[in-house]
């Protein structure tokens, strides 16, 4: 997973197409992705590792672990889950805004476009009204 961020990441940094605030936006949401990435690693070697400790203390006549250390392993463990959640959350939030920030500007460069287009009309309708003979007048009246 954090190999396809990175792939992903070297593209768009090579894309001169990009906008400052469109970097700004991928720069962070790579780090997001990254870090969210490398905990899901982490987590993943601390369930076995902490079943492994769990299971070995057990093992010694039977007994319990010591109740502090396994409350500090699932508290740790609930955190860094907890943290990739946020992660995840932010991450969907980021994108959202992202996304309609740059809808919104589309959509305003899309009007403005459109103005243009029926100015540009209108001015060729004027001119081939002009062309037949017919000049334009204040009044209406040709």
């Amino acid at each position: 997973m954090m190999r396809s961020h990175w792939r992903a990441w070297q593209k768009q940094q090579s894309d001169s197409e990009l906008n400052e605030a469109d970097q700004k936006f991928l720069r962070r949401r790579f780090r997001r992705r990254m870090q969210a990435s490398g905990l899901l690693v982490l987590i993943g070697i601390i369930l076995p590792l902490g079943d492994f400790i769990l299971s070995e203390a057990m093992g010694d006549a039977g007994r319990m672990p010591k109740l502090a250390g396994f409350a500090a392993y699932v508290i740790l463990v609930l955190l860094l889950a907890v943290w990739v959640v946020l992660l995840a959350v932010g991450d969907m939030a980021s994108t959202k805004v992202h996304t309609t920030v740059s809808l919104n500007r589309i959509r305003a460069e899309q009007r403005k476009l459109e103005r243009e287009a029926a100015d540009l009309r209108s001015q060729i309708a004027n001119d081939r009204r002009s062309s037949n003979g017919a000049a334009p007048t204040d009044d209406g009246q040709s």
